[in-house]
Protein backbone atom coordinates (compact mmCIF):
# COMPACT_ATOMS: atom_id res chain seq x y z
CA UNK A 1 0.00 0.00 0.00
CA UNK A 2 1.08 3.35 -1.11
CA UNK A 3 1.65 6.30 0.97
CA UNK A 4 0.03 9.98 -0.38
CA UNK A 5 0.76 13.50 0.86
CA UNK A 6 -1.88 16.32 1.05
CA UNK A 7 -0.59 19.38 0.98
CA UNK A 8 -1.62 23.17 1.28
CA UNK A 9 0.36 26.37 0.86
CA UNK A 10 -0.72 29.21 3.58
CA UNK A 11 -0.01 32.96 3.90
CA UNK A 12 -0.46 34.92 6.83
CA UNK A 13 -2.33 38.26 6.14
CA UNK A 14 -1.08 40.82 8.68
CA UNK A 15 -3.74 43.12 8.41
CA UNK A 16 -6.08 40.56 9.37
CA UNK A 17 -4.14 38.37 11.56
CA UNK A 18 -4.69 35.36 9.89
CA UNK A 19 -3.31 32.74 7.79
CA UNK A 20 -5.04 32.10 4.91
CA UNK A 21 -5.02 29.04 2.11
CA UNK A 22 -3.17 30.33 -0.93
CA UNK A 23 -2.26 26.97 -3.14
CA UNK A 24 -2.63 23.11 -3.06
CA UNK A 25 0.99 22.20 -3.74
CA UNK A 26 1.15 18.26 -6.04
CA UNK A 27 3.91 16.39 -4.47
CA UNK A 28 3.20 13.22 -5.95
CA UNK A 29 4.01 9.71 -4.22
CA UNK A 30 7.48 11.56 -3.63
CA UNK A 31 8.83 9.45 -0.21
CA UNK A 32 12.26 11.02 -0.59
CA UNK A 33 10.27 14.28 0.40
CA UNK A 34 8.49 12.36 3.18
CA UNK A 35 11.25 11.63 4.56
CA UNK A 36 12.90 14.73 4.77
CA UNK A 37 9.39 16.64 5.54
CA UNK A 38 8.31 14.23 8.86
CA UNK A 39 10.44 10.88 8.84
CA UNK A 40 7.50 9.21 6.81
CA UNK A 41 8.76 6.09 4.75
CA UNK A 42 11.77 7.76 3.11
CA UNK A 43 15.06 6.75 4.86
CA UNK A 44 17.86 9.13 2.75
CA UNK A 45 17.22 12.22 5.03
CA UNK A 46 16.75 12.90 8.59
CA UNK A 47 13.50 15.12 9.26
CA UNK A 48 14.32 18.83 8.71
CA UNK A 49 11.43 18.80 11.78
CA UNK A 50 9.68 16.39 13.93
CA UNK A 51 5.81 16.49 13.38
CA UNK A 52 4.33 19.29 14.51
CA UNK A 53 0.80 18.14 14.50
CA UNK A 54 -2.02 20.81 13.13
CA UNK A 55 -1.17 24.42 13.82
CA UNK A 56 -3.24 25.87 16.76
CA UNK A 57 -4.33 28.40 14.27
CA UNK A 58 -4.65 26.62 11.21
CA UNK A 59 -6.71 28.51 8.34
CA UNK A 60 -10.14 27.52 8.00
CA UNK A 61 -9.27 26.75 4.29
CA UNK A 62 -6.73 24.54 5.52
CA UNK A 63 -9.55 22.92 7.87
CA UNK A 64 -11.98 22.30 4.93
CA UNK A 65 -9.00 20.58 2.60
CA UNK A 66 -8.50 18.08 5.49
CA UNK A 67 -11.81 17.33 6.38
CA UNK A 68 -12.19 14.23 4.54
CA UNK A 69 -10.21 12.73 7.19
CA UNK A 70 -7.84 9.87 7.06
CA UNK A 71 -4.40 12.28 7.65
CA UNK A 72 -1.78 11.27 9.84
CA UNK A 73 1.26 12.69 10.77
CA UNK A 74 -0.03 16.15 10.64
CA UNK A 75 2.56 18.49 10.57
CA UNK A 76 3.17 21.72 9.19
CA UNK A 77 6.82 24.20 8.18
CA UNK A 78 7.62 27.71 7.36
CA UNK A 79 9.15 28.93 3.90
CA UNK A 80 12.29 29.86 6.20
CA UNK A 81 12.85 26.96 7.08
CA UNK A 82 12.49 25.34 3.85
CA UNK A 83 14.46 28.33 2.01
CA UNK A 84 17.36 27.46 4.52
CA UNK A 85 18.16 23.73 2.80
CA UNK A 86 21.55 24.42 0.89
CA UNK A 87 22.07 20.54 0.26
CA UNK A 88 22.02 19.89 -2.99
CA UNK A 89 19.92 16.39 -2.57
CA UNK A 90 17.82 17.68 -0.14
CA UNK A 91 16.86 21.01 -2.34
CA UNK A 92 16.14 17.88 -5.13
CA UNK A 93 13.35 16.62 -2.89
CA UNK A 94 12.06 19.59 -2.08
CA UNK A 95 11.71 21.66 -6.22
CA UNK A 96 8.03 21.15 -5.97
CA UNK A 97 7.78 23.03 -3.18
CA UNK A 98 10.54 25.81 -3.85
CA UNK A 99 9.01 26.12 -7.00
CA UNK A 100 5.88 27.32 -5.76
CA UNK A 101 7.36 29.27 -2.74
CA UNK A 102 9.13 31.07 -5.85
CA UNK A 103 5.49 32.56 -6.97
CA UNK A 104 5.12 34.31 -4.00
CA UNK A 105 8.73 35.85 -3.72
CA UNK A 106 7.11 39.01 -2.95
CA UNK A 107 6.24 37.40 0.34
CA UNK A 108 8.13 36.83 3.77
CA UNK A 109 9.11 33.92 4.31
CA UNK A 110 7.98 33.65 8.21
CA UNK A 111 4.64 34.81 6.03
CA UNK A 112 4.06 31.26 4.49
CA UNK A 113 4.09 28.29 5.81
CA UNK A 114 3.16 24.34 4.39
CA UNK A 115 0.32 22.59 6.36
CA UNK A 116 0.49 18.93 5.00
CA UNK A 117 -0.66 15.49 6.40
CA UNK A 118 -0.17 11.63 5.11
CA UNK A 119 -2.38 8.96 4.79
CA UNK A 120 -1.28 4.99 4.01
Amino acid sequence: MGCDCKMLLEVYDKGFCKWYGQEVIDVGRDYELFGLLAGIRGLEFDPINDPRGVPTDESADSELYFADGGWHTRSFMYADEILERTNRRERSALKRILAVLRKYKGQPPERMRIVFGFDS
